[in-house]
């Protein structure tokens, strides 16, 4: 997906701010690595006056955990959709 679209599509309600992309190569995982980050953009996002958030898979768990640890907490549950541009022929 182009970096524009991603801009883009990000959600954005008002006095909220995504918690989004805190990714860890597979090969360095339990470092700590993604708990810093996260922890550090929330700060940011908290500093703005805004109200951090997150959605993730419920399939990750491993990420939920991360979340949870981290003070956030599980608010509701939603059904979305991935859609894909197919290539006209």
């Amino acid at each position: 997906m182009a970096n524009w679209l991603k801009r883009r599509a990000r959600i954005k309600p008002v006095a909220y701010r995504e918690v989004s992309g805190a990714c860890t190569p597979p090969q360095y995982p339990g470092r700590g690595y993604a708990l810093l980050l996260s922890t550090s953009v929330v700060q940011q996002i908290a500093k703005r006056s805004d109200v951090p958030f997150l959605h993730a898979f419920a399939s990750n768990t491993v990420a939920i955990k991360l979340y949870e640890s981290t003070s956030f907490a599980m608010r509701t549950t939603m059904t979305g959709v991935v859609l894909r541009r197919v290539p006209v022929v």
